[in-house]
């Protein structure tokens, strides 16, 4: 076996009831697509309503903080600082395993004057200024480290014809106060997504003002992760096309684009400032529908909205997250702007907390599935003890197996070679936890115990008897026949999935410059000796699962945490392969991905390493695939 593992101890080593349906939310729509976020209130953080904290965690994957993170909320005097929403904020992400966005670090709006003036209302000095923004950001980033995915680091920072706003921070620093805003914010939280977040994206001068800003940044070598794009749009603009463009020209900088703040209003645009109330014939003009959107409306509404999404999936391997600015209707801030009173329809629940026809249309497929696979969805399996087993649908394809000789840490047994798939079939989103072992084995022999940790110290044997017994149980049930079987994925499913259409190293489209110990492409994906291993006594060994980003099609940990067991046994490929190959064989079976014990090098997509077929082990586990029958020879 090839040695990188540091650690390798063998120690010792129910019933089940399949639900016929299970609901799902719109968030399974985009599942392996991107992430469906909501931005939560200050109102909920602090005053929790248990339905609404029912239809995020059912509908929604995401969360950003809609006005708790604003400096006048979080740093409202500079020797004070007000956390209490923001801790409950994070915590609600925390416990429903969400994305976790912070907004806003820098923004001229809800900015105390503190934070720029000086008492007699004259603006700081710019060292003055700097040191606000340096310790600010700091303090902020420093505390949700580890805990919040990714910053809007500066908010609204150019005028649609491409010139900077001038807020305070331009006329005090000039342009290189974003600069510095990403700067501080990195060296607060290196592992933290950074992103650029502004209105009217679609604007000819400010796109191309943007893309000047994530060249600028990334000529400095600042990180820059994705622009959000805020997208409060109206019935009839911008176009599809302007949207479309924007988006093309962003990812054509190599960041992905955030879908923001999205909202659809159904009400009259208006030509007055936010500031103008306005006459009494003006008000009612603008609040037309305050008993309820007319029928002919409301399937405009849902054309519009559902041509929207059909675009961002279209371009869903460059869009990393959409998120709605609120959760139902009657939480929109557009139901207080332009002028304040008016009732509007602007996200993806109603005020009777349902959802929009256009994604109930889209659910009715889903809804009540799981009685049967279908290619294409996602499918899940209730286990005992409502534990559930996820499985993320794999399409067909082609794609090169193994590395090339210039990636870091390659090794000769890679050989690059195309693998053509015919058929579709199903992955676990994650790999089998110890909840889902107990469920189907009744013992749990894992070292570092814990229900939402990887399932460990169990052997290629014991984990195709997991497979056996499932298949058994899910045939006596109905849901597949005879032509269909849980196994161990082969190594060349294991690794399509996990690049899915990926050539990096690693399958968020990142190599590492060099064969280190180290490695910050790979922390965003995986556990592995540098986050987990070493002398780290508090996070030593496994963690649970789902908490680092999966890849494109919705698979979690790939990439390190625990090694997986796939079925060949180890050999050099094969000259000819042919479609689907599948090698059967117990012997020095093959193990892909990684573990927390490993090394970046070994936690590679295109890796081999191999185990005696009665090797149990702390950093082993596995994954399954429900797949096509075949022949065992």
């Amino acid at each position: 076996m090839k040695t990188h593992s540091v650690i390798l101890s063998i120690l010792l080593a129910g019933t089940i009831g399949i639900s016929a349906e299970t609901e799902k939310g719109i968030k399974d729509l985009f599942n392996g697509q991107f992430y469906l976020g909501a931005a939560v209130s200050s109102r909920q953080i602090a005053r929790p309503d248990p339905i609404k904290d029912q239809l995020l965690q059912k509908h929604f994957n995401s969360i950003v903080a809609e006005n708790c993170m604003k400096c006048a909320f979080i740093h409202p005097q500079k020797d004070h600082y007000s956390f209490k929403d923001a801790d409950a904020f994070v915590e609600l992400g925390i416990k429903n395993k969400d994305f976790i966005i912070g907004h806003t670090l820098i923004w001229h709006e809800a900015l105390p004057n503190w934070f720029y003036k000086n008492a007699d209302g004259t603006f700081l000095s710019k060292d003055e200024l700097l040191e606000n923004m340096r310790q600010h950001i700091h303090t902020v980033v420093t505390r949700y480290k580890g805990k919040v995915n990714g910053w809007d680091v500066v908010n609204e920072a150019i005028m649609e014809d491409g010139s900077w706003r001038k807020t305070p921070f331009y006329q005090i620093l000039g342009e290189d106060f974003i600069k510095y805003a990403f700067q501080f914010a990195h060296e607060a939280d290196p592992d933290a997504e950074l992103y650029y977040n502004d209105f009217n994206m679609t604007a000819n001068g400010k796109r191309a003002a943007v893309v000047k800003l994530i060249q600028r940044l990334k000529k400095e070598g600042l990180r820059i992760d994705a622009v959000g794009m805020q997208s409060h749009i109206s019935m009839r603009y911008p176009s599809l096309e302007e949207i479309e463009k924007s988006i093309l020209a962003f990812s054509n900088e190599g960041v992905k684009v955030n879908i923001s703040e999205l909202d659809l209003s159904a009400l009259p645009r208006s030509n007055a400032g936010a500031d103008v109330q306005a006459t009494a014939e003006y008000q009612e003009r603008l609040n037309p529908y305050k008993n309820g959107l007319p029928e002919d409306v409301s399937q405009k509404w849902n054309d519009r909205m559902e041509s929207v999404f059909s675009l961002y999936q279209k371009h869903a391997d460059k869009i990393d997250r959409v998120t709605v600015w609120g959760l139902t209707d009657a939480d929109s801030w557009l139901n207080f702007w332009p002028i304040r009173g008016r009732t509007d329809y602007p996200l993806l629940i109603d005020r009777k907390n349902e959802v929009k026809p256009f994604l109930k249309k889209r659910l009715s497929t889903q809804e009540k599935t799981t009685a049967k696979p279908v290619y294409g969805q996602p499918y899940e399996v209730s286990l005992s003890d409502g534990c559930k087993l996820e499985l993320i649908s794999i399409p067909k394809g082609t794609f090169e197996m193994g590395s090339p000789e210039e990636e870091p840490g390659h090794w000769p047994d890679e050989r690059l070679h195309s693998i053509t798939f015919k058929e579709e079939f199903w992955m676990g989103k994650y790999e089998i936890t110890q909840a889902q072992w107990k469920a189907i084995m009744g013992s749990n022999p894992s070292g570092f115990k814990a229900d939402d940790h990887p399932v460990e110290n169990i052997s290629w044997s014991d984990a195709r008897e997991f497979c056996k017994k499932l298949t058994e149980i899910e045939r006596a049930a109905g849901h597949i026949g005879e032509d269909y079987t849980y196994e161990l994925p082969t190594e060349a499913q294991w690794e399509y999935a996990c690049r899915a259409n990926t050539r990096s190293a690693f399958n968020n489209g990142k190599t590492p410059t060099e064969n280190g110990n180290v490695s910050p492409e790979l922390d965003e994906l995986g556990w592995y000796w540098d986050n987990s291993g070493r002398d780290l006594k508090d996070i030593y060994g496994s963690h649970p699962i789902g908490l680092k980003k999966p890849n494109t099609w919705g698979l979690y940990d790939m990439h390190g945490n625990v090694g997986e067991w796939v079925l060949d046994p180890y050999a050099g490929y094969r000259d000819d392969p042919g479609p689907d190959p599948r090698y059967l064989g117990a012997g020095s079976n093959n193990v892909r991905g990684g573990s927390w014990a490993d090394y970046p090098w070994g936690c590679r997509s295109a890796n081999r390493d191999y185990y005696g077929y009665y090797t149990a082990s702390s950093h082993i586990g596995f994954r399954i695939v429900l797949t096509p029958s075949f022949k065992e020879e």
